[in-house]
């Protein structure tokens, strides 16, 4: 996917997640250095705590992510979005939202970070091949061995 199609993918999913939890939710997402994600399924992580004030929440993802397929790029970029959310409101309130959505949360911050994605978007978040996240077919839930 070439970069600027990627950067307006994250904007429009940023712009749902603002639509639902309000303006005030902004987290930027940067390109990391390919030497942060050295195994194959390192693609992306969500950083509480980064910036220069400390204080900031920012997804950080492999240029390789870009090179794969659209499902998985978009099912990564909703994942980390849901760890974003989580950071920005704590998870009693994202377990309040859950609930006013008739749904209930998984324990471990990894597969409710699955739950709130599918919740925000509708559609069931899979593992791929490689054991990252995709829209299309795979393994559900998160696998155990992968941490939940």
């Amino acid at each position: 996917m070439r970069r600027d199609r990627f950067v307006r993918a994250y904007g429009e999913l940023h712009g749902d997640v603002q639509d639902v939890f309000g303006a005030d939710f902004s987290v930027p997402l940067h390109l990391g250095e390919p030497t942060l994600y050295p195994a194959k399924r390192n693609m992306a992580f969500c950083a509480y705590g980064a910036g220069d004030n400390g204080d900031e929440i920012i997804i950080f993802v492999a240029p390789k992510l870009l090179k794969g397929p659209p499902e998985r790029i978009e099912a990564i970029l909703r994942h980390e979005l849901a760890h974003a959310i989580e950071f920005h409101m704590g998870e009693p309130e994202l377990r309040t939202w859950a609930k006013s959505q008739g749904k209930t949360l998984p324990p471990g911050m990894e597969r409710r970070a699955d739950a709130v994605a599918e919740i925000l978007w509708g559609d069931p978040i899979y593992y791929d091949e490689i054991l990252v996240q995709t829209l299309d077919r795979g393994i559900r839930p998160r696998p155990k061995h992968l941490g939940l």
